[in-house]
């Protein structure tokens, strides 16, 4: 989960090739520019303009509930830099995804993976490195 604003289609590709596993089906909302995916990624859309929601299995309902979470997640900061949401994102999605670890065990990991992992440089957090060195962390 990253934040975006004027999304192209080189820029979909570019972060499909990086993040998404190429046996996955990516599901999405009618956009143009996911039209690039052709080809190189199994892909699905939703037509919600035409009030089409599911189709199916087909839906973006998965991301549309993570983003009801996000934002009064969010709004707990009062506001945030556009410059750095995508580290409140990749922080979110962190404890996201280790909700299910105690809270001290997860401060405890997210401790020992701060003084392992240089300070990022950058305009995205590549979280799937940190997520990995996270339960190499846990596991120290």
């Amino acid at each position: 989960m990253a934040p975006s604003s004027g999304v192209t289609g080189r820029e979909i590709v570019k972060r499909a090739i990086r993040n998404v596993d190429p046996d996955a089906t990516i599901y999405h909302e009618d956009f143009r520019s996911y039209g690039i995916l052709d080809g190189s990624f199994r892909h699905e859309s939703v037509k919600h303009t035409a009030g089409e929601y599911a189709r199916g299995d087909i839906h973006t309902n998965t991301i549309e509930g993570e983003f009801s979470v996000l934002r009064p997640w969010l709004q707990t900061f009062r506001g945030i830099s556009k410059e750095y949401a995508y580290l409140y994102c990749a922080h979110y999605q962190l404890l996201r995804s280790n909700r299910s670890m105690e809270r001290v065990d997860r401060a405890l990991s997210m401790f020992c993976l701060a003084s392992t992992v240089d300070a990022h440089q950058g305009s995205e957090l590549e979280l799937r490195d940190e997520l990995a060195l996270l339960s190499v962390a846990a596991s120290n």
